[in-house]
């Protein structure tokens, strides 16, 4: 059970202000709700200590009303434009490790606001059982890579032109892609450089609830999602 877990794991939700596709994009309204208060509600239930990792105000103050951790200050060197999202955590470790008991951090990308609260603990429960140090929610590909096409002298180009296949059920391997819904992380990857060899897995998520909103299109999408 999720609630015998609370020494064990941690859930982060990480809300960098500013943003270049869509402004304010982690608190644009969805149906009159801020897009990020769906990831809070999604984890209102789940009995684990959550943060939220922010250096926007407005968030912080939709963070306090769902209960969420708020102490953490997410200082500018993890909040620039080429931050990565590693370099936050380790940042954020470093911090939460003096003051809470955990293994295991769960992130929650505040832009994935169709993400089932079933699909968290069900990728808690597989990073247990498989042992992982790290683990990815994948699903599988809108569109195969074999069928993708880039543009070159005003001609479509195959980005695999030795693939013969014409129909989809004759393809020799299925596709999947790396949502960036949801991610866990053992601590120990956060202590030292992560090695190749890294233990790693992946939860499958349906393709429903895995879209991540990046420009206006996945944004009109996802309201019409959540009518």
């Amino acid at each position: 059970m999720i609630k015998n877990l609370k020494d064990k794991f941690i859930i982060v939700v990480p809300a960098r202000l500013g943003s270049k596709s869509i402004k304010n994009k982690n608190i644009i309204p969805i149906n009159s709700l801020p897009m990020i208060t769906y990831t809070f509600r999604s984890i209102e239930k789940i009995n684990l200590n959550k943060f939220v990792l922010s250096n926007d105000p407005r968030v912080i103050d939709i963070a306090k009303k769902y209960k969420l951790n708020t102490k953490y200050k997410r200082p500018s060197k993890v909040s620039r434009d080429k931050s990565s999202t590693l370099s936050l955590l380790r940042d954020f470790h470093l911090y939460a490790k003096k003051n809470f008991n955990y293994d295991y951090i769960v992130l929650l990308q505040p832009t994935s606001p169709i993400r089932d609260i079933k699909d968290i603990k069900n990728a808690i429960f597989r990073m247990i059982k498989k042992k992982y140090l790290k683990l990815s929610s994948i699903s599988k590909s809108l569109e195969h890579p074999y069928e993708t096409v880039y543009l070159k002298n005003d001609k479509i180009k195959s980005f695999f032109p030795n693939i013969k296949h014409t129909r989809r059920q004759d393809f020799d391997k299925n596709s999947y892609f790396i949502n960036g819904s949801l991610y866990i992380y053992h601590k120990s990857l956060l202590e030292k450089k992560m090695k190749k060899n890294t233990k790693e897995g992946y939860y499958i998520m349906k393709k429903i609830n895995s879209f991540d909103i990046d420009d206006h299109e996945d944004l009109e999408i996802v309201r019409r999602i959540l009518e």
